[in-house]
Protein backbone atom coordinates (compact mmCIF):
# COMPACT_ATOMS: atom_id res chain seq x y z
CA UNK A 1 0.00 0.00 0.00
CA UNK A 2 2.78 2.45 0.89
CA UNK A 3 4.68 1.46 -2.24
CA UNK A 4 1.62 2.21 -4.39
CA UNK A 5 1.21 5.61 -2.72
CA UNK A 6 4.84 6.47 -3.44
CA UNK A 7 4.47 5.29 -7.02
CA UNK A 8 1.35 7.41 -7.48
CA UNK A 9 3.10 10.43 -5.98
CA UNK A 10 6.06 10.05 -8.35
CA UNK A 11 3.68 10.04 -11.30
CA UNK A 12 1.79 13.14 -10.15
CA UNK A 13 2.02 16.35 -12.17
CA UNK A 14 2.94 18.33 -9.07
CA UNK A 15 5.79 16.01 -8.14
CA UNK A 16 7.13 16.10 -11.70
CA UNK A 17 6.97 19.92 -11.68
CA UNK A 18 8.95 20.02 -8.43
CA UNK A 19 11.58 17.69 -9.89
CA UNK A 20 11.83 19.79 -13.05
CA UNK A 21 12.26 22.96 -10.98
CA UNK A 22 15.05 21.27 -9.03
CA UNK A 23 16.82 20.22 -12.23
CA UNK A 24 16.50 23.75 -13.64
CA UNK A 25 17.98 25.25 -10.49
CA UNK A 26 20.80 22.70 -10.47
CA UNK A 27 21.82 23.42 -14.06
CA UNK A 28 21.58 27.19 -13.48
CA UNK A 29 23.81 26.87 -10.40
CA UNK A 30 26.40 24.89 -12.36
CA UNK A 31 26.29 27.46 -15.17
CA UNK A 32 26.85 30.27 -12.70
CA UNK A 33 29.63 28.47 -10.79
CA UNK A 34 31.56 27.39 -13.86
CA UNK A 35 30.73 30.58 -15.75
CA UNK A 36 32.06 32.78 -12.96
CA UNK A 37 35.28 30.78 -12.96
CA UNK A 38 35.67 30.95 -16.74
CA UNK A 39 34.01 34.24 -17.73
CA UNK A 40 33.98 36.36 -14.57
CA UNK A 41 31.06 37.78 -12.65
CA UNK A 42 27.87 37.98 -14.73
CA UNK A 43 25.87 41.19 -14.89
CA UNK A 44 22.40 41.42 -13.37
CA UNK A 45 21.02 41.25 -16.92
CA UNK A 46 22.81 37.96 -17.60
CA UNK A 47 21.61 36.47 -14.33
CA UNK A 48 18.05 37.56 -15.13
CA UNK A 49 18.29 35.92 -18.57
CA UNK A 50 19.56 32.67 -17.04
CA UNK A 51 16.75 32.58 -14.50
CA UNK A 52 14.16 33.43 -17.14
CA UNK A 53 15.13 30.34 -19.15
CA UNK A 54 12.82 27.45 -18.30
CA UNK A 55 13.81 25.00 -21.02
CA UNK A 56 16.01 22.36 -19.40
CA UNK A 57 17.42 21.26 -22.75
CA UNK A 58 18.48 24.81 -23.58
CA UNK A 59 20.18 25.23 -20.20
CA UNK A 60 22.01 21.93 -20.69
CA UNK A 61 23.12 23.10 -24.15
CA UNK A 62 24.43 26.31 -22.55
CA UNK A 63 26.46 24.20 -20.10
CA UNK A 64 28.21 22.55 -23.03
CA UNK A 65 28.54 25.83 -24.94
CA UNK A 66 30.20 27.40 -21.89
CA UNK A 67 33.33 25.43 -22.77
CA UNK A 68 33.65 27.24 -26.10
CA UNK A 69 32.82 30.91 -25.47
CA UNK A 70 34.69 33.90 -24.08
CA UNK A 71 31.88 36.04 -22.67
CA UNK A 72 28.52 35.68 -20.97
CA UNK A 73 26.95 37.58 -23.86
CA UNK A 74 28.39 35.13 -26.36
CA UNK A 75 27.14 32.23 -24.24
CA UNK A 76 23.59 33.55 -24.22
CA UNK A 77 23.67 34.95 -27.74
CA UNK A 78 23.01 38.51 -26.66
CA UNK A 79 24.77 41.74 -27.49
CA UNK A 80 26.76 43.11 -24.58
CA UNK A 81 26.11 46.71 -25.44
CA UNK A 82 22.89 48.63 -25.34
CA UNK A 83 21.32 49.24 -28.70
CA UNK A 84 20.72 52.79 -29.77
CA UNK A 85 17.24 53.42 -31.07
CA UNK A 86 17.17 53.99 -34.80
CA UNK A 87 16.60 57.53 -35.85
CA UNK A 88 13.96 58.27 -38.41
CA UNK A 89 15.17 59.64 -41.66
CA UNK A 90 13.85 63.02 -42.40
CA UNK A 91 12.29 63.31 -45.82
Amino acid sequence: MLFQAVLNMRESVTYQAVLKQGRLEGVRNILLLQGRDRLGEPSARIIALLFAETDLGRLEALAIRLLHVKTWEELLGVNGTKRNPRRRREA
